[in-house]
């Protein structure tokens, strides 16, 4: 049997790159590489892959995080020794399951992601948030990468926590973050009172929504005190409306004709049957860099702004040369009239 090669290359989940070999959608083999050292980001993609093995596609994965147990239908290259891995471990074993159940007022989790080390704050901070947890009822677990010295009784401390099984915790109260996007819908979608603390690129936006919609509270770096870390979060917890709003938010989140899965693996065999799909192709990718950029209208625009200011010199240089020898008759004139006298 003859069969069609083909090289499709997308963007799918935070910059992971797909290569499709196929000939019939229901068994093709798909290539995806992709370059985490992360493990939080590399489980954003990793249930795709899954699916998409179980629907009967060959999958071939080049990652830092091969499977424990073998999956049909896909094979892991491990490629962990390229980068290093900056978080071990994701699962909510018994002693963690037995903490959370023994919270009675609840739990707040706290991570700043796999890329920016809460160990890594200035000291101030570091001081504000043990004071202001220290004064909390609720049990804090924080994803920390060293030890603290004499740490209030309520907090606890591990370099990696197994953030999604914790977000489906009966208990949680509240979840503190930077505002990455994989943290935020993670964090919508299990219905979590949000204290966003944005570092750069999209956190601020992304925060910035959740306030809008009134399922989060954001605190910007410089305003690290204890009382507004304190006020902020026990705004957060003891006003039931944030709480309600972030259910809201996760039932509009998950009110969709397909799961976020399903809705993944049905376009990514959508490109394959349409055979990289380029009806849907964007004209902007065939377009010259400065029609992309607008450099064009940008160039039409300045040039259209300096002969207006070049006609407006010609007016104003007009009228004064008007002003000026009008002047000078007059005086003239004067002269004139003057001598006669």
């Amino acid at each position: 049997m003859m069969m069609k090669i083909s090289f499709v290359p997308a963007t799918l989940l935070l910059l992971s790159w797909f290569g499709c070999t196929t000939t019939f959608v229901e068994s093709a083999n798909i290539l995806a590489v992709v370059p985490f050292n992360g493990r939080s980001h590399y489980i954003v993609i990793e249930a795709l892959l899954k699916g998409l093995a179980a629907k009967g596609h060959q999958v071939t994965v080049f990652s830092s995080f091969p499977q424990k147990k073998p999956v049909k239908n896909l094979t892991d290259i491990d490629v962990s020794y390229l980068t290093p891995t900056v978080v071990n471990g994701f699962t909510l074993d018994f002693e963690i399951q037995d903490m959370l159940d023994k919270a009675k007022n609840g739990f707040i989790y706290f991570s700043f992601g796999s890329v920016f080390k809460s160990a890594s704050m200035e000291k101030h901070m570091l001081d504000a948030f043990l004071k202001a947890f220290s004064k909390l009822p609720q049990l804090i677990i924080w994803k920390f990468e060293e030890e603290i010295d004499n740490i209030p009784p309520n907090l606890i401390i591990k370099k990696w926590w197994p953030q999604r099984d914790i977000f489906g915790h009966k208990n949680i109260k509240a979840f503190i973050t930077h505002g990455g996007l994989s943290s935020i819908l993670e964090g919508v979608n299990a219905g979590i009172p949000i204290l966003g603390i944005p570092l750069f690129a999209d956190q601020p936006g992304n925060i910035n929504n959740l306030v809008r919609r009134g399922a989060g509270i954001q605190l910007n770096l410089e305003d690290i005190t204890f009382d507004n870390v304190y006020n902020a979060l026990t705004r957060l917890i003891n006003d039931k409306s944030y709480m309600e709003n972030a259910k809201m938010m996760s039932h509009q989140f998950k009110d969709r004709p397909m799961s976020a899965l399903e809705n993944a693996i049905f376009w990514v065999e959508y490109v394959l049957r349409h055979k990289g799909a380029y009806h849907m192709h964007s004209t902007a990718a065939d377009l010259p860099l400065h029609q992309l950029l607008l450099l064009d209208v940008i160039a039409f625009l300045l040039i259209s702004f300096f002969i207006f200011l070049y006609l407006i010199y010609i007016i104003f240089k007009v009228f004064y040369s008007h002003i000026i020898k009008r002047n000078k008759t007059k005086k003239v004139k004067f002269s004139k009239d003057k001598k006669k006298q």
